[in-house]
C-alpha cells in the first residue's frame, strides 16, 4: 500500500477526470482519492465517482493504491492529479 497526499493545481474538467479514471483503469492495483479530511473516499477507477465529487483548483487530496503496481500507479495518480 502506497499514500500521497498531493495539491490539485486546476480545476478538474469532465475530460480531465476521464482521462485520470481511463488511465488508472489500467492499473492492478486499487486506486483511491480521499477528499475533505479523507471522509470521503473516491474509486479512481470509477468516473462516475469521480464526477459526482467538486474537485476545484487548491484541494487537497489523498491519494492511496494497493495492489502489485501499486508504485507505479501512485506516481501516474500523483502526476495526474496535480496537473490535469
Amino acid at each position: 500500500m502506497r499514500v500521497h497526499e498531493i495539491q490539485v493545481r486546476n480545476h478538474l474538467s469532465p475530460d480531465a477526470l476521464k482521462a485520470i479514471s481511463k488511465t488508472a483503469s489500467r492499473f492492478q492495483s486499487d486506486i483511491y482519492a480521499y477528499l475533505h479530511d479523507n471522509t470521503v473516499q473516491i474509486d479512481v477507477k470509477s468516473l462516475m465517482g469521480l464526477m459526482v465529487q467538486n474537485i476545484p483548483k487548491g484541494t487537497r487530496l489523498t491519494v492511496k493504491t494497493i495492489g502489485d503496481d501499486d508504485l507505479e500507479a501512485l506516481e501516474e495518480m500523483c502526476r495526474l492529479f496535480e496537473n490535469a
